[in-house]
Order: C-alpha cells, then sequence, then structure tokens
C-alpha cells in the first residue's frame, strides 16, 4: 500500500491591507497583529503533526505566518514565488468598496464569476494563476512521498491549487469556498490515487 503525502494547505494571517479592506494581490502587506495571533493558533493545530517541510509566498504576510509555524517544527520555510496571490495590475491596494463602485461588473465577475473576469493592464486571469500554482504543488508532493509538509499561500491561489487537486474546470472555482484567513485544507496525495481533498478552508482552531 502506497503511503500518502499528507499537504496542509494554510490561508496567510491577516494582513495590514485586510484590516484596510484593501485588495492585495501582490501588494506586500506584513501581518496585522490579529494575523499573527491567528498564525500562533494554526501553529498550535499543526504542532502535533510530523512535518518534513514548509513552503509559503514570499509576500509578506504568507512568509511571516510560514515562519510561526515552522518555528514550531525547527524547520526552514521554503518560498516558491508560484504560491503567489494572484496579479490584479491596475486593481492593486485600492479599497474594495471603490472598486466595487468604479468597475462594479468586472468586480462581480472577480467575486462570483472568475471565468467572466477580465484582468486589467498587469494583471492575471483566474486559469493563468491556476496555471501558475498547479506545477508548485505537483513538484512539492512529488518531493515528499509519504511525508507531511505545509503551503502557506493566499486566498485566490488556493482556491487554484484547489480546483487543481479537484481536477475541476475554471467554471466551477466559484464552488471553491472563500477560507478565512489561517483556514487550513488537508490533501492527501499518492502516485497511484492522485490527490483526494480531506476537507477546504476549516478555521476552527480559531475558537
Amino acid at each position: 500500500m502506497v503511503k500518502d503525502t499528507v499537504l496542509y494547505i494554510v490561508r496567510h494571517g491577516e494582513s495590514m491591507g485586510n484590516l484596510a479592506r484593501r485588495l492585495q494581490g501582490q501588494t506586500d502587506f506584513p501581518l496585522s497583529p490579529l494575523g499573527e495571533e491567528q498564525a500562533a493558533l494554526a501553529a498550535q493545530r499543526l504542532a502535533g503533526e510530523p512535518l518534513s517541510a514548509v513552503y509559503a509566498s514570499p509576500l509578506k504576510r504568507a512568509h511571516r505566518t510560514a515562519q510561526i509555524i515552522a518555528a514550531c517544527h525547527g524547520l526552514p520555510v521554503r518560498t516558491d514565488a508560484r504560491l503567489m496571490e494572484i496579479r490584479l495590475g491596475e486593481m492593486e491596494d485600492k479599497e474594495i468598496d471603490w472598486l466595487h463602485e468604479t468597475y462594479p461588473e468586472n468586480m462581480a465577475f472577480f467575486e462570483n464569476e472568475p471565468e467572466k473576469y477580465l484582468p486589467p493592464a498587469g494583471g492575471e486571469s483566474f486559469p493563468e494563476v491556476v496555471a501558475r500554482v498547479s506545477p508548485a504543488i505537483d513538484e512539492i508532493a512529488a518531493c515528499h512521498p509519504g511525508q507531511a509538509v505545509v503551503i502557506v499561500s493566499h486566498g485566490c491561489a488556493i482556491r487554484s491549487l484547489i480546483l487543481h487537486c479537484k481536477g475541476w474546470q475554471i467554471d466551477r472555482f466559484k464552488e471553491l469556498p472563500k477560507g478565512k484567513n489561517t483556514a487550513v485544507t488537508k490533501v492527501l496525495y499518492n502516485s497511484q490515487d492522485g490527490y483526494r481533498v480531506e476537507y477546504m478552508s476549516d478555521s476552527s482552531h480559531l475558537g
């Protein structure tokens, strides 16, 4: 029987951008004080798991969350730029309410019908994000047969990872939960059966 690789996919803690209700994309906001607390709770949740590696987006909010989790296991954080959030071009670092007023149709697509979303100049489409993140999780899973690892990333990027693991098309993106900060998704993988999503976006550790 082939032993599963266990992948814990964790969204970063609350960032200063989340706190200010700004659409962040790849703008590099640090964690807020609450985000630091959330990351510590996620670390407690995963403290008893036999982790072999911790991977993260290089953006501060994800990398710091990963550092807090990794510290419980004496592990370094391995960064992978493919795990970064969706690039939003001209929409980055703008207040969400302002974006809804200025681009009502496209923001409605962004939030509810991602397959219809039209990225602004310098931005990525949702299929492009899926194409970017998918090889990252494939390589991580292949590098850690039978081990447990953590991947810390971002909302849209994580939903893209789950979409890939489920083998779904982009029009089903909207069915995936928008996980809270530090929500955990557990995915099992082996070379015979591929990916199996055990649970998605669980934030019970936040109380």
